[in-house]
Parts: structure tokens; sequence; C-alpha cells
């Protein structure tokens, strides 16, 4: 009796123990051979300083909240990488012809417009024969450049493009938004801006517009997206007055998310403080301030005199007690993390004591009065700005700075456009405290070439050197991207050398985003909208799924 009893309840006893080995196997599986993954879902709402005024890709050019909305609802025949390289986008491949003259996109026949269109060569052709209108209001610099190039289709699904010369920045002409020819048939160019298309435009980009209202609007995730579907459901975008209203909306969670310029460093610190839910990202713009010398003057003929201004200037501590830590000190007209930046170039360092040693070697020695001069002249100059206020706190420091090395400074300051027309353009100045946007391409030619140094050009330095001249042409001309990156890096050390004018700081925004948006990836800004370069991938919500 005693063995059976014992054997009958030794089964129910195993078989528990079998359970909870299996459990736990069970239990280790899930565990170690599953992992999370981003799901679909969810909504978010970007805040952005402005509102928008004509949601078309070619009419955004001026206006950082028509171009943050148009890079979603809109894609290109390309896209910049991270580094500003050229990817292909509705062009899945283009060939370049051995002249660079000749371009050839082949178009992917995947992609559909919002209304289930699909996209077609014609739609290619047609917008950029648009803009090469001069009667369309958009950048004037962009039409020039498009009115010397020939468009035609090729083929069923291809495009050629045709240009007097060769280009090498041209690819980057083409990450423009295409617009949809079958929407936009009779629209004359010249009333493209009051096109009804512009406020509730059909675009091929991740996102669709949903709903427009005064103070925000609303995209919802393109479920035909060639690039896949976003993750996210939804984005709102609420448009905020300036920077101290964006600050207080994050703060208070009506955004979840929000870039913060560098006028807003103290807004950004204090939400770091307030808000642990936050998080805060320092990212660089694609920009640069720089003290132009205008090496007409006499003054900064010499290369001895430029190199000392720059060995004087203490640019860290410009970054950190003048602009609130809300730059980065700049030694490159090429900025760092794109494609075509030189890491090893020579960084003239604050180091006053060189300064003051090749101030004596050129020549200028202090006088009685503690200014130096050169064959009874005083090193003496008048430092321009325009009358924004962080720029005149900066002209401030370097006047000290210059000061102390001896030279007689003082500082003035002008509006914006009366600065830009009546000193700069005109090279009428001695020193200009300014700032520069260079672009998507690391293209030097248009500010730095001697050709460039008198009437319209951009050389406001009337810098000339046959050496960098030479870097610089065959640079632009050559369309072999390895090559292009040897000759900028030739270019940027010699620059360094050279000195023509003086770069303080790359200036940082701050991107600030709720911890449960996950997947943001923030790279370098070329512009404002570069933010969103893989908003596809950004996500809220994930899933439990087995490990491949």
């Amino acid at each position: 009796m005693t063995l059976r009893r014992r054997s009958f309840w030794q089964l129910p006893a195993l078989l528990f123990l079998g359970l909870i080995i299996l459990g736990g196997v069970g239990f280790a599986l899930y565990t170690f051979g599953t992992e999370d993954r981003p799901a679909p879902g969810g909504a978010i709402t970007e805040g952005v300083v402005g509102s928008p005024s004509s949601l078309n890709p070619l009419l955004a050019a001026f206006n950082d909240v028509d171009k943050d909305l148009t890079s979603l609802l809109f894609a290109g025949l390309t896209r910049l990488g991270p580094d500003g390289s050229i990817e292909p986008d509705l062009a899945d491949s283009w060939e370049i012809s051995e002249d660079g003259k000749t371009y050839v996109f082949h178009i992917r026949t995947d992609v559909k417009w919002h209304d289930g269109h699909p996209l077609v060569p014609e739609d290619v052709v047609f917008t950029f024969r648009l803009l090469q209108s001069k009667n369309l209001p958009t950048n004037p610099d962009i039409t020039a450049l498009w009115q010397k190039v020939r468009v035609e289709q090729e083929g069923a699904e291809s495009v050629r493009f045709t240009l007097g010369q060769p280009f090498a920045p041209f690819l980057s002409y083409t990450t423009v938004g295409i617009l949809p020819q079958h929407l936009l048939p009779d629209v004359r160019p010249a009333d493209m801006p009051r096109a009804a298309f512009n406020a509730n435009p059909v675009g091929n980009g991740p996102f669709i517009i949903k709903r427009v209202a005064l103070d925000e609007v609303r995209l919802e995730a393109n479920q035909l997206y060639h690039g896949g579907r976003p993750l996210l459901d939804s984005i709102t975008f609420k448009f905020l007055k300036d920077d101290k209203a964006l600050a207080a909306a994050l703060n208070t969670h009506q955004v979840d998310a929000g870039l913060l310029r560098s006028s807003a460093g103290r807004e950004a610190l204090a939400l770091a403080q307030q808000n642990p839910d936050m998080v805060l990202r320092d990212v660089p713009r694609v920009s640069y301030s720089l003290l132009f010398l205008n090496t007409q003057s006499p003054l900064f003929q010499d290369k001895l005199v430029r190199q000392a201004i720059a060995y004087g200037i203490d640019k860290q501590a410009l970054v950190e007690d003048v602009v609130d830590s809300m730059g980065v000190v700049a030694n490159s007209p090429i900025p760092p993390d794109t494609w075509a930046y030189n890491p090893e170039i020579k960084h003239n360092s604050y180091d006053p004591e060189r300064a003051a040693e090749l101030l004596d070697e050129s020549g200028w020695k202090h006088n009685a009065k503690g200014v130096r001069e050169k064959d009874g002249v005083p090193l003496k100059f008048v430092l321009l700005t325009n009358d924004d206020k962080v720029r005149v706190i900066i002209a401030e420091y370097l006047v000290r700075s210059f000061r102390e090395l001896g030279m007689d400074v003082e500082t003035q300051a002008s509006g914006p456009a009366g600065l830009i027309q009546n000193f700069l353009l005109p090279r009428k100045y001695q020193a200009i405290l300014y700032g520069l946007d260079p672009g998507y391409d690391p293209d030097l030619y248009p500010i730095w070439h001697s050709s460039q140094s008198s009437g319209p050009g951009l050389n406001v330095a009337a810098y000339a050197n046959p050496e960098l001249d030479t870097l610089l042409e065959q640079a632009r001309t050559s369309t072999d991207l390895e090559r292009r990156r040897d000759l900028y890096w030739q270019s940027q050390a010699l620059f360094a050398e050279e000195v023509p004018s003086i770069l303080l700081y790359y200036p940082l925004y701050t991107y600030v985003q709720h911890r449960r948006i996950n997947g943001v990836s923030l790279g370098i800004l070329f512009d404002t909208s570069s933010r969103f370069s893989n908003v596809k991938d950004w996500y809220l919500q994930t899933q439990r799924v087995w490990k491949r």
C-alpha cells in the first residue's frame, strides 16, 4: 500500500517539475532569443519658430519652416547623406560622362505621388524647366545655374542634363523636391506663389499633409513611400513666435521636440535643469562666423599680420564666454563632419606671444603710447559689423584682444542691408565681422577664388592666390570624389597658412526632444530640415520579436 501510494503521488510531482523546467527554458528562450524592435504607431508634435508661407519646394529657399515641411512632403532625385555626400532618392542611379558635362539619371519605377499617380520622368523635366524660368520668384542664383543646363527626357525612365562646362557641385542641386506635373500643368512660373497647390500640396515624400490651420500643420505617414512607411503615424508642427516661446512650449510639454537656435542657449540650459524627461543634443550647423580682412588694405596685405591676428584671438574663450558655448571653434572654411574636411590642418590656436613676435617681425613696433606703428603709420583700423546684439558683443571682445596686441581698433555697427551693400560688396572696409553659409557642397570657388574678388563676386576679402585658384578650379571640375577630397584637403592647408580671413566658430543649435522619441539620428545641419534626414526611422513604440 505504501509503495503504491508513493507511486500515485510521484507522477504529478514529476509532471509539475517538468512544467517548471519547460517554463524556465521557455522564459530563457524568450528572454535571450527575442529583442525589442521599433514598431509602427504614435504621434509627436514638433515646435518650430515662424510659420509657413508656401509648401512648395521651389519656393522654400528663404523660409526655414517651409524647408522643414517640404523636406517631409517631397523628395528629390538625390538627397544629402550625413556628411553632405550625395545619395540616391527618386533616382536609383546615374552616370556622368567622361568630360563631366552630361548627367543621366534613372528614375525609380515604384514611386507614387500622394494621390496615387505614378511619378514619371516628365515630372522631373517639368520641375527643372520651372526652375529655369526667370519669372519664378525663387533664389536667383539657383535660376541662373539651371538656365545654363539643358534638361530632356531620355527613354521611358531617364532624364538627361547637359551642362555647358564641367561643374562638380551640380549633383547637390538635384536634391530639390520634384513637383507633380499632372496637378500643375497650366500654372505659369510667375503665378506659382499664388497657386492653391502651395497650401495643400501633393508630394512624394515620407509624409502626407492632412490638416492645415493657422497655428499648426498635421502630417500623416505615407503608406506608399518608396523608402518604406515611416514608423510614426503622424507629426504635428506647431508654429511659435520665437525661441523663447519654443523653449516655454518644450518646458510645459506643449510640444515634444524643437530646434533651439544659438540665441536660445540660456533657455536650452534651463530646460536641461527643469525637465529630466527631455534630451538635449548640440547640433553643428554648416555655417561659420568669421572676421573678413580686406586684403586690398595695406594693413592686411602682409600674411604675418593676418597670422598675428589669428594667434591673438582666444576663440575658445569667445565660444565659452561670449556665445554661451553655443559654438565650436572654427579652423577651416569646410566644416568638420563633412566629407571634404581635412582633420590634419594647422590650427592657429591662441598664442599672444607668437602674435607679438609676428608683428615685430613684420616691422610693427610699439611706440611710446603702446600702439604699434610702422614707418610712422599706426596699426589702426575700424571693425564693422551689423547691429545684431550677439555680433556687437563679439566685436567688442575682438577689439579688446586686438588692443592687447598694441592695435588701435574701434568698432562700428550698421544695419545688415547697409553693411552688405555699402561696405562688404564694394570692399569699402578694413575688417568686418559677419557670417557665411557655404551651402551643401564644399565648393570654395565663389568665396575665395581671385576671379570673384571684384564686382558682384563673393570674394569680399579680395584675396588672390594663384596656387589656391588652381586647386579650386580643379576641385569644381573633377567628378572623381576622391580627387576632389584631396584638392580640398590641400586648399584647407593653404588657407590655414595664408589666413585670408579669420574663422571664429561654427554655431551650435540645440535639438530638444522628449525621451520617449527614439531613433533620432542627428548629424551636421546643412539647413534646419537636416534634422529630419532619418525621420522615417523615428519611433515611439516597440514590439518583442525573435532574433534573426
